[in-house]
C-alpha cells in the first residue's frame, strides 16, 4: 500500500496514499515519512546554499532554486493530504492535535527552504559586487553552518524515529545558536570599527547569520512538535 521508495526526477510524493485516508494513524505515519523526505531535501538545500556562498558557484545557486521548487511542491501536496484527512471528519481529538502538529512541521520545513534561498541570493550579490570577507569572518560562517547542520540533522532524525532525546538535543542547541548570533554581531561591529571589514559586505554577513539563526528556530519548532507528538501518542494509550 506504500509507494516504491525509488526517487524520481519528476515532482511526486513517495508515501502519500489516498487509499489509507480512512485509517488516520497509518495516514499520518505516511505523512511523517514524506515530511522526513522533505526535511532531507531542506538539509541538502542548506548544504548547497552554504557552498554557493563560500565558493561563489553560480550553478549551486541554481540548484538551490530547483530544490526550493521541490519543497514548495511537497508543502502543497502534504497540506492537501492532511486537509483530506481533516475533511473526512473521523479524527479523534488526539489525532486532530497530531494532524495540527504535522501541518506546523510542513510549514517549518518550507520556511527553512526560504531562508536557504535567501542565502543563495546573498551568494549571488557577493559575486556580483565582488565582495570579500576576512579570514575571521569566513571561519565564523563555517562554524555557524557546522552547528546548524548538527541541529538540522538531529531534528530530521528526531522526526524520522519520533526520538525525543534527539528532539531535546535540538532544543538545547537553539540557545547555542542564539548566543552565537549575538557574539558574531559583536565581533562584526568590532571589525567595522577598526576598518577590517567593508560596510556593504558586512550587511550581507549580518543577514547571513540572521538567516542561519532563523533556520535554527524552525528546527526548534520541529523538535517541539516531535515532543508534543510523543506526548499525544502516549496519551492515546493511557
Amino acid at each position: 500500500m506504500v509507494k516504491d521508495k525509488a526517487e524520481t526526477k519528476d515532482y511526486s510524493t513517495l508515501y502519500l496514499d489516498d487509499r489509507v485516508l480512512g485509517n488516520p494513524a497509518l495516514a499520518m505515519d505516511l505523512v511523517t515519512k514524506e515530511l522526513t523526505r522533505m526535511a532531507e531535501m531542506g538539509q541538502e538545500m542548506m548544504a548547497v546554499a552554504k557552498d554557493a556562498f563560500m565558493e561563489g558557484d553560480l550553478k549551486k545557486i541554481q540548484k538551490v532554486n530547483q530544490l526550493e521548487d521541490w519543497l514548495d511542491y511537497l508543502q502543497v501536496e502534504i497540506t492537501k493530504y492532511l486537509s483530506k484527512m481533516l475533511s473526512n471528519g473521523s479524527l479523534t481529538e488526539l489525532q486532530g492535535d497530531r494532524l495540527a502538529g504535522l501541518m506546523h512541521i510542513t510549514h517549518d520545513i518550507e520556511r527553512i527552504g526560504d531562508h536557504c534561498q535567501n542565502i543563495a541570493e546573498f551568494a549571488q550579490t557577493k559575486e556580483d559586487r565582488k565582495f570579500s570577507f576576512s579570514k575571521e569572518a569566513i571561519f565564523e560562517i563555517t562554524k555557524a553552518f557546522t552547528l546548524l547542520n548538527s541541529m538540522v540533522d538531529d531534528s530530521i532524525n528526531a522526526l524520522k524515529s519520533r526520538n525525543t532525546y534527539l528532539a531535546n538535543k535540538v532544543l538545547s542547541k537553539e540557545y547555542e545558536v542564539d548566543k552565537m548570533e549575538l557574539d558574531l554581531r559583536g565581533k562584526h561591529i568590532e571589525r567595522l570599527n577598526n576598518g577590517s571589514c567593508d560596510h556593504e559586505a558586512g550587511i550581507i554577513f549580518i543577514e547571513l547569520i540572521h538567516n542561519i539563526e532563523r533556520i535554527a528556530d524552525h528546527c526548534n519548532n520541529i523538535a517541539e512538535a516531535v515532543i508534543e507528538d510523543s506526548t499525544i501518542k502516549g496519551a492515546a494509550f493511557e
